[in-house]
């Protein structure tokens, strides 16, 4: 499984072979998940497995994630 973070911050995950974008649960709004939000963890590429914490969910096992962020 792949995560990409994009240049602005904005979080997709690979589901079914494709990106898809994942949008925040706790929101009324329906606003895109991403690194603006205090609950968005850093990605941890320094262990043999990979994740991203969520405000309510680790994402784990992930393959490759990429960070498009400068």
């Amino acid at each position: 499984m792949k995560a990409i973070i994009d240049k602005d911050g904005r979080l997709s995950i690979e589901r079914a072979g494709r990106m898809k974008k994942q949008y925040c649960m706790t929101s009324n709004n329906m606003s895109q998940c991403g690194d603006w939000c205090p609950l968005f963890g850093e990605p941890d590429l320094t262990v043999t497995y990979k994740y991203i914490r969520l405000c309510h969910k680790t994402v784990l096992d992930l393959d490759t994630i990429i960070d498009e962020r400068k």
